[in-house]
């Protein structure tokens, strides 16, 4: 009897994990050529520490891991994880590069199986963000356009996307 209420509660428990709060960022600035940031994206990747430390208009849930768009053949970037290694390192959390562009449905299920509180931050080209939103459940998700300020929050209560909002990293 213990057994099937431990497996119950597990079962139940696994139904119902999500992360409280998923942050989408897109990698700063590129340079005119390259896989790299170029001098003002690695300032951002900076300044993203102070902005999540001091300056984000939106409560932060516990980060509890960052994810970033792994480099693949067909999209050689490097950009996704350095804009968001110092982020990482700051906080103190794990960073994930287990993922590329076309396998955002597996990054979504990952998270969404692995996590049942607190902050996951994923750093990814912005082909791709609208697709990732959409897949955690946000309706109307909207095109990324060419920014490279904006910050996706998305909070859950439960499975269920709670609130979906934009910010600006800069004033």
């Amino acid at each position: 009897m213990r057994f099937v209420l431990y497996t119950l509660l597990l079962w139940t428990s696994a139904l119902s994990a999500m992360p409280q709060q998923v942050i989408l960022l897109r990698h700063a600035e590129k340079p005119a050529t390259g896989d790299t940031l170029s001098p003002l994206g690695f300032q951002r990747s900076l300044e993203l520490v102070s902005y999540f430390e001091s300056a984000a208009p939106f409560e932060l849930k516990n980060p509890v891991a960052i994810y970033a768009q792994r480099s693949d053949k067909q999209h050689g970037s490097t950009r996704p994880v350095q804009t968001i290694a110092p982020l990482a390192n700051a906080w103190q959390v794990p960073l994930y590069t287990t993922y590329s562009s076309d396998k955002y449905k597996d990054l979504v299920d990952e998270i969404s199986k692995q996590y049942n509180s607190g902050l996951v931050l994923i750093c990814w080209s912005h082909e791709g963000l609208q697709d990732i939103a959409t897949q955690f459940g946000v309706k109307n998700a909207p095109d990324w356009g060419s920014s490279y300020d904006l910050v996706w929050v998305i909070n859950f209560t439960g499975k269920k996307v709670s609130s979906f909002q934009t910010y600006l990293q800069s004033n």
